[in-house]
């Protein structure tokens, strides 16, 4: 369904807004933890967590959210909103009004094509939860042992066709609800997923709290061992954090160019970082309890989901239900986050192209699609095939890994930084204040430190030390 553009109540700067406003602030806030809340929350953080100690990483990660990911997230919420566009659109207004270089507007470029194949990659192991939550439902995965559950995998990563078919099912899905626009789609579909996703999650902690290694996990997620972290792990964490949130990607940019001037930014900003990071947490306490429970390993990797959950399912009494809620929790979350990845791209396509949602929603699910046949290629047919052969730290690389790598190490990183320097030391000192509003100079000195010196310093200076250890 096409969307009527609609004026903002105030016009900033001659900048109008293109695109209808979210019904109210819950609406809008409800959308962003949907964003979020996905793979990176349920599959990402608990086996990184578990790889890297527990407890020191998540003290890492909780800083990094509200040290570093925050004052990003505001720098989104601000261009979007006041820009009124696509991310590409909105960078180059706000460029304009602060007399900066239109070039600046490239690396929305540069967010869009990340944003894309995170779409790309995320949902070929998203449409997996969907089988595996239809087996848990039918039995049969009970009383299976732990070869059985594993040669299940081994021989479901086998069939590309299959895999191809779950992936196009679960894309056509997303694409239908982006298509019936930001109220009629959007805004329904986040007000239904999000509280069954929570409702969800909060039985899996209290049924893993009961049933499982509660106190193991405790002292694992809570007593910190600083001895366990390196740069890397440092710098997996801030990542983890980027990622749970979803900023870097021009998602929350376009979220923004959605909202009303009556909102307050920072403190929506503050709710959308706080939920994400709660969702994060609670994940781990829906996973390690049963892990703990039943003597498993909880840095196994994204097999944690597939292998080693299922392994505890098989052996649990009523592992059929809780193991079809897990994966349903796992499904809807994937979903949530997909639908948001998507929206940008259609945004942008609307606004540059003159496309309906419906075809831009269809043409970016295609592609994700296409690309998604090389990514399930990467775990059979073609995992010995190497693309890039000749680049000496991807020779070893199957699609898969080639995709992920160049955007979670090229991209996402320099989309990051780059509207970290734009915001901090392009954005006018009266435009932030506008937006903000009200701000005390205090909050406004203590955001222009973070994101003109913390935020970028870290991550270059973190990125740097693994570069050259």
């Amino acid at each position: 369904m096409s969307e009527t553009p609609q004026p903002a109540p105030t016009p900033i700067s001659g900048v109008v807004p293109l695109y209808t406003r979210w019904t109210s602030t819950p609406a809008f806030v409800l959308a962003a933890i949907g964003a979020g809340v996905g793979l990176g929350n349920i599959w990402r953080f608990p086996y990184v967590a578990g790889l890297y100690g527990g407890g020191a990483f998540v003290v890492v990660y909780v800083l990094a959210a509200f040290g570093i990911v925050m004052p990003v997230l505001l720098a989104e919420l601000i261009i979007g909103r006041r820009g009124g566009g696509s991310p590409m659109r909105s960078i180059a207004a706000l460029a304009r009004e602060s007399g900066a270089s239109p070039l600046w507007r490239a690396f929305g470029a540069v967010g869009l094509l990340a944003t894309f194949l995170v779409l790309s990659t995320s949902t070929v192991f998203a449409s997996w939860a969907m089988p595996y939550m239809l087996k848990s439902a039918t039995g049969a995965f009970t009383s299976e042992t732990p070869e059985s559950v594993r040669a299940a995998y081994d021989t479901f990563l086998a069939s590309p066709i299959g895999l191809m078919g779950w992936h196009g099912g679960f894309l056509l899905l997303v694409a239908v609800l982006v298509a019936q626009g930001l109220r009629e789609g959007l805004e329904r579909a986040f007000k239904v997923l999000i509280p069954s996703l929570l409702a969800v999650l909060v039985g899996l902690v209290i049924y893993a709290g009961i049933k499982g290694a509660f106190m193991t996990t405790v002292h694992f997620m809570v007593r910190p061992v600083f001895s366990a972290l390196g740069p890397s792990a440092v710098l997996t964490a801030i990542g983890s954090a980027f990622v749970t949130v979803t900023v870097g990607l021009g998602i929350m940019m376009t979220f923004g160019t959605h909202l009303d001037r009556s909102v307050n930014i920072t403190r929506a900003a503050v709710g959308i970082v706080t939920a994400d990071v709660v969702v994060s947490l609670l994940a781990a306490f829906a996973v390690f309890p049963i892990v703990f429970a039943y003597s498993l390993n909880p840095a196994e990797g994204p097999g944690l989901v597939f292998v080693t959950m299922t392994t505890a399912f098989a052996r649990m009494p009523g592992g059929a239900i809780v193991g079809t809620l897990f994966f349903l929790f796992l499904m809807l979350a994937a979903l949530t986050s997909a639908i948001a990845a998507l929206q940008p791209l259609v945004a942008w396509a609307m606004e540059r192209h003159g496309w309906k949602r419906a075809e831009a929603g269809l043409g970016f699910a295609s592609g994700a699609w296409l690309l998604g046949i090389g990514i399930n290629f990467s775990f059979n047919v073609g995992k010995d095939f190497h693309p890039l052969f000749w680049a000496p730290w991807l020779k070893h690389a199957t699609v898969f890994q080639v995709v992920d790598r160049i955007t979670s190490d090229v991209l996402i990183p320099a989309a990051g930084v780059s509207l970290l320097v734009f915001s901090g030391w392009k954005l006018t000192d009266e435009l932030v204040r506008d937006e903000l509003a009200p701000i005390s100079p205090l909050w406004l000195m203590a955001w222009r430190f973070l994101v003109r010196w913390l935020a970028p310093v870290t991550l270059l200076a973190i990125g740097a030390l693994i570069a050259f250890r």
